[in-house]
């Protein structure tokens, strides 16, 4: 059986979908029987991801084109693929008798207004499509499932848990606490791309007003700077991961009041790193998180000050770490690469 799966959104460096696309790939690699399933991966400007064990195909087309499904029904009938893998929520117009595998990470710009009008179109577009037309559609969290299912209707959804990747957060570089001028246990930290639903300008009210009578920083760490830092507020643009896992170690706690997400790393990457977690109660935070957050209404700015004095007690401290660290067993991507090879196994027959 002839599998093809689409890395191109590796290229999209720093964003989740591409470190789990690469955790996945990294765990097939090792666990799944070449004797039974010979594997292809599609790939545009480079190659992100480098196997014997895999063979590789190159396309000029651009992820989210019009001719990129053009392009997939030539490369399933040259190539003679049986299942395609989509590690997002594209599915191929025209299939030939190609098994279409999605994994849909949130409905997000459904809910809020993050893509242009243009976007959100082909956004729509494409989803009814998969929604309707794909074999197996395949959620992060069942916050997502249950998203899937108000409204698209669609109710055969399987729910397998994604998770983080451990092999990068072993790696330490202290000097950016230097470079930022931090002192451990001295700062909160926000971790996420600058969009509406992360809900980072209440995140900042809310720190001002907490932080009024005291001396504590909050460093926010992704996607679009602000050109606003000051001596209480930094925006640092990308860093690199040992930066990141820096930060994480020595934070007071991560800040992660997200109006919706599909899944939420970052909570489990400062669960690892045994910092506190501050994050919402509503959507799949709660679901990944368990007992290892305070958990606040993210709309409730008095929530969200009122949490960043509690999350400073020792003794909650103590009892948010260990329960984080608990929390970490129920998610790993060799237990998501078992489940979807028993997919693969499933529309074999």
């Amino acid at each position: 059986m002839n599998i093809l799966i689409d890395t191109r959104y590796l290229e999209q460096q720093n964003t989740g979908i591409a470190v789990g696309l690469k955790a996945f790939l990294m765990e097939l690699e090792e666990i799944i029987d070449l004797k039974k399933f010979k594997i292809y991966l599609l790939y545009q400007r480079e190659k992100k991801f480098h196997s014997d064990s895999f063979e590789y195909i190159q396309t000029d087309t651009k992820l989210f084109s019009i001719k990129e499904h053009l392009e997939f029904y030539k490369i399933f009938k040259r190539y003679n693929i049986d299942i395609f893998y989509s590690h997002h929520f594209i599915s191929p117009i025209f299939k030939k008798n190609v098994k279409v595998i999605n994994i849909i990470h949130d409905l997000i710009p459904y809910k809020v207004d993050v893509l242009s009008p243009l976007g959100k179109l082909y956004y729509k577009i494409m989803n009814s499509i998969t929604m309707k037309y794909s074999d197996v559609i395949a959620a992060n969290s069942y916050a997502t499932k249950n998203d899937i299912k108000d409204i698209f209707k669609r109710k055969d959804i399987k729910v397998i848990y994604h998770s983080y990747n451990r092999n990068k957060l072993n790696i330490f570089d202290d000097n950016i606490l230097d470079k930022l001028n931090l002192q451990g246990d001295s700062y909160f930290l926000f971790v996420s791309s600058l969009k509406k639903h992360k809900n980072y300008k209440r995140v900042i009210e809310a720190f001002k007003q907490f932080n009024n009578d005291k001396n504590y920083k909050l460093i926010l760490v992704g996607k679009d700077n602000q050109n606003i830092s000051n001596d209480e507020i930094l925006f640092t643009g990308y860093v690199s991961d040992e930066e990141l896992n820096s930060l994480y170690r020595n934070a007071s706690a991560l800040i992660f009041p997200s109006l919706i997400e599909g899944f939420g790393v970052p909570i489990l990457e400062a669960q690892y790193h045994k910092c506190p977690i501050i994050t919402s109660n509503i959507s799949s935070m709660p679901e990944v998180a368990g007992k290892g957050a305070l958990f606040v209404n993210p709309l409730k700015a008095e929530e969200i000050i009122k949490a960043f004095s509690t999350v400073l007690d020792t003794d909650t401290r103590k009892e948010l770490i260990i329960n984080g660290v608990e929390n970490l067993n129920r998610f790993n991507w060799k237990q998501y690469t078992k489940e979807m090879i028993n997919i693969f196994e499933e529309l074999k027959k």
